[in-house]
């Protein structure tokens, strides 16, 4: 009779167990992907300091400040993303984009004003996005170079990227 109970607790446990399902160790990094909101987004506007882009000084002016991104985590948990010296014409009408796939963050920041221009700006912008996971990401803004950085409390990375 103990022996019929206990393999009857055992085949119950092992029914249990298959119902509840063994723990992933990395649960936590489950895949995820959709859009990102993006929260306090600022824009300086177009820096004063106009350019046509094909005359030989726009290689100078971006030479002396060149364009950077640097991500730091900030207060709620969320990733900032400041991009400095990034250039669209000096009436854009700038908006940012975010969606996640996975550990790859894919940006968009797009220039939704149609008229026809042709002095350009450097811009300073500003964003923060929620990340849901402290883990390795890929971030690529427009089609910059993607880069890789670890999202903890203590991201502070910043990135300078080389005029093409």
């Amino acid at each position: 009779m103990k022996t019929y109970r206990f393999i009857l607790s055992a085949g119950i446990a092992a029914i249990l167990s298959v119902f509840v399902g063994c723990s992933d160790e990395n649960s936590d990094e489950q895949a995820y992907s959709g859009n990102l909101i993006v929260y306090d987004y600022i824009n300086s506007g177009g820096i004063n300091k106009s350019i046509m882009p094909e005359s030989p000084l726009a290689n100078q002016i971006q030479g002396q400040q060149p364009e950077t991104i640097r991500l730091t985590t900030v207060e709620n948990n969320r990733l900032r993303i400041e991009h400095k010296n990034i250039q669209f014409n000096c009436a854009a009408k700038i908006e940012i984009e975010a969606f996640i796939e996975n550990a790859m963050i894919r940006i968009t920041e797009k220039d939704t004003d149609s008229s026809p221009t042709y002095l350009f700006c450097p811009y300073n912008l500003s964003y923060e996005i929620s990340l849901p996971h402290d883990r390795e990401y890929t971030l690529q803004i427009n089609d910059k170079t993607p880069i890789r950085f670890t999202y903890n409390l203590g991201t502070d990375t910043t990135v300078i990227i080389k005029s093409k």
